[in-house]
C-alpha cells in the first residue's frame, strides 16, 4: 500500500524460487512498480507521501503479517529513479555514498543490527531472521570509506542475506528515515 490507501500490485507472474529485483518510484504524478528493471505497473497519484514517526518494517506489516522468503539489498532514495538508473545498479552493491541515497541496508551484518551504509545512520534491527549464504545476483562492493561505527564483529562476508519466514521474522528501522 502506498500512502493514502493506494494499492499497487504487480501485473507480472512471479515465479517462486528465483530472485527478483523490485523497485517502486514516485515522481509526484505516478507510482511505478518495476520488476527486474522493467516497469510492470503504474498508477496516477499526486500529493505528498504521508510521513510519521512510525517504524518502517521490511518483510512485515507492523511486525504482524510477514513475508516468507529471502531479502537482500534494501535501498531508499530521496528522488524518483528512472528505469535506466534502476537497471544500472540493480545487480551491483553500492558504496553508500551515491547521490540521493537515503538508506542502504545490504544485510551483510552478523549481528542483529541492520547497518545503514549511507551517511544518514538509519540503522535498524533484524528480528528472527536466519542468515544464509547469498545466491543473490548482487555483486558486492565494499564501501570506501569504511562504515562509520562498525566493528569487525558487525560485518559479515560479502554476499550474506537474511531469510524471513512466516514465524514472525522481519527487519525494522527507526521512524523518521
Amino acid at each position: 500500500e502506498f500512502g493514502n490507501g493506494l494499492d499497487l500490485e504487480g501485473a507480472a507472474s512471479i515465479q517462486t524460487g528465483q530472485w527478483i529485483h523490485v523497485a517502486v518510484t514516485y515522481d509526484s504524478q505516478h507510482v511505478r512498480l518495476y520488476f527486474n528493471g522493467q516497469e510492470d505497473n503504474a498508477r496516477p497519484f499526486s500529493g505528498a507521501i504521508p510521513t510519521n514517526n512510525a517504524d518502517l518494517f521490511i518483510g512485515s506489516v507492523d511486525g504482524g503479517e510477514v513475508f516468507k522468503g529471502i531479502i537482500d539489498e534494501v535501498r531508499i532514495w530521496n528522488y524518483a529513479r528512472t528505469a535506466e538508473e534502476i537497471n544500472e545498479t540493480k545487480n551491483i552493491g553500492l558504496t553508500g555514498q551515491e547521490t540521493g541515497l537515503a538508506v542502504y541496508w545490504n544485510f551483510n551484518e552478523v549481528a542483529t543490527t541492520a547497518l545503514d551504509l549511507s551517511p544518514n545512520g538509519n540503522n535498524g534491527s533484524i528480528n528472527g531472521a536466519q542468515r544464509v549464504s547469498s545466491s543473490s545476483p548482487v555483486i558486492t562492493q565494499y564501501p570506501d570509506p569504511p562504515i562509520a561505527n562498525a566493528g569487525p564483529d558487525q560485518i559479515a562476508d560479502a554476499n550474506e542475506e537474511i531469510t524471513l519466514d512466516a514465524s514472525g521474522s522481519y527487519a525494522r528501522a527507526p521512524g523518521e528515515l
